[in-house]
């Protein structure tokens, strides 16, 4: 079954070029160094990029971007403060390599190789919460992180046709409450944030074994999904974006649409990649080109861009 690309924080980076996009949703690695932690803060300077530029809702160009503010400055600030006065400890025989924004009290720090780092999560004074073990880590949200468990977990499944069990293993997504404690036990191949009570992740459903894509509650039991979807991505504005395997035989190809929580089709799979709405809108992409929708499903940036990364305060990078 085909991941969604967004997954990881390399995969959401290489799928739009560089780390802005992933910075957008909270998601950017700041390193942890004296000079980066003394900085003063001042908002992403985006427009000193020559590739990338910030538009309006018009699709216009915004020129003076220097003022345009980092999505989540706090998060980041407290951060960078914490490193300044020493207060994240490496644990013994690791070093710290960098950490992500606070979401919920937690934020989740890099240690080790920087070629293969394990995360774990400190609060708010610096102290360690949940002990550095995992490969991969999204930010807290409604209470639960998704964490990629090394590869010595498994989880039991049970083939939907001949109902015969086997035993899925190798990395796999897990949830954790703010305390560390599995929430939702290592079952799945890819993972996302809750949002509305509800995370879109492809693996085991927790309750009958078999492997789905769809939409799962604080369980782990999947209560919305369906046999056509290849790919899920998260629930924003009230719908998801969600792929099909569309046309026929060899000239079949991978489709994006928009589903709401219920599951019921919204805008067509017409698109070649859709990333979630964001403000109203949804980059979508066609004959690797990015353009914007609105809830309706109707074009009002056309597709002129290589990149396109979601709206905040009414601007967007592309």
């Amino acid at each position: 079954m085909k991941s969604p690309s967004y997954v990881t924080f390399g995969q959401l980076a290489k799928r739009v070029n560089v780390g802005l996009c992933v910075a957008l949703a909270g998601l950017f690695l700041i390193p942890l160094s004296s000079d980066r932690a003394n900085a003063q803060p001042t908002g992403r300077e985006w427009g000193a990029s020559s590739t990338f530029f910030p538009i309006d809702r018009n699709g216009e160009r915004v020129e003076a971007a220097g003022a345009i503010p980092s999505p989540e400055p706090k998060a980041e600030e407290l951060l960078s403060l914490l490193v300044a006065n020493h207060r994240i400890a490496a644990p013994a025989g690791l070093s710290v390599i960098g950490g992500y924004p606070f979401s919920e009290g937690r934020a989740a720090i890099e240690v080790g190789d920087p070629k293969a780092p394990i995360r774990g999560f400190v609060d708010e004074t610096g102290a360690w919460i949940v002990k550095p073990q995992f490969r991969l880590a999204h930010s807290f949200s409604e209470g639960l992180a998704a964490v990629l468990f090394p590869g010595t977990s498994s989880a039991l499944a049970v083939n939907e046709i001949s109902g015969v069990p086997y035993t899925l293993s190798g990395d796999l997504w897990g949830y954790i409450d703010k305390e560390g404690n599995i929430a939702i036990k290592p079952a799945f191949m890819t993972a996302a944030p809750f949002v509305c009570g509800l995370a879109p992740p492809t693996g085991v459903d927790q309750k009958t074994g078999i492997m789905r894509t769809g939409l799962i509650d604080r369980t782990g039991a999947f209560v919305v999904w369906s046999p056509d979807w290849l790919s899920i991505k998260e629930c924003t504005d009230g719908l998801i974006p969600i792929s099909q395997e569309k046309g026929w035989w060899w000239w079949k190809r991978e489709k994006w649409g928009y589903i709401d929580p219920t599951g019921e089709m919204r805008i067509g799979p017409h698109f070649d990649d859709a990333m979630p709405f964001s403000e109203g809108l949804a980059a979508v992409m066609k004959q690797d080109k990015w353009g914007y929708i609105d809830r309706d499903g109707r074009l009002v940036i056309g597709f002129r861009y290589r990149t396109a990364c979601s709206f905040h305060q009414g601007f967007a990078m592309v």
